[in-house]
């Protein structure tokens, strides 16, 4: 039906999405409505494959971190220290980014050491309905 060219220009649309500078504050209403859209799309282009486990990661730590933005735009304590500070729009986005990082480094050498770092970074997300069982510890 579709070609893996058209889900990667899908996915492309969604990282578009997903930079912030192309956007204003006052977008971000419209620009999740798209966003959804955009992915409702992508799940119909894959229509029932199973999903790769590091795109699955990066999928969840960038919703992630649309959710810290947009808790962002409501939560305006200052932010004393990110080791303290749990629940912090900029701690959530510090952890994301520290994740994405794992998963695109570890992600080059996951020949070697296998994919056991991705399944514990998985874990978190279990009730995710793109989950899958097999990558349970």
């Amino acid at each position: 039906m579709f070609d893996d060219a058209a889900i990667e220009r899908a996915a492309k649309a969604l990282d578009y999405l997903n930079a912030g500078d192309v956007w204003d504050e006052r977008d971000e209403d419209e620009r999740e409505l798209f966003r959804e859209d955009v992915r409702a799309v992508i799940a119909a282009l894959k229509g029932g494959r199973k999903v790769n486990i590091k795109d699955f990661l990066l999928d969840r730590i960038t919703a992630d971190e649309d959710a810290a933005h947009k808790l962002a735009l409501s939560d305006r304590r200052p932010l004393l220290s990110i080791a303290s500070t749990v629940d912090h729009p900029e701690r959530i986005l510090a952890e994301c980014a520290a994740k994405r990082k794992l998963v695109e480094e570890y992600g080059r050498y996951e020949m070697y050491y296998g994919p056991k770092l991705f399944y514990v970074l998985a874990s978190v997300y279990a009730d995710h309905p793109d989950y899958q069982q097999e990558w349970a510890l």
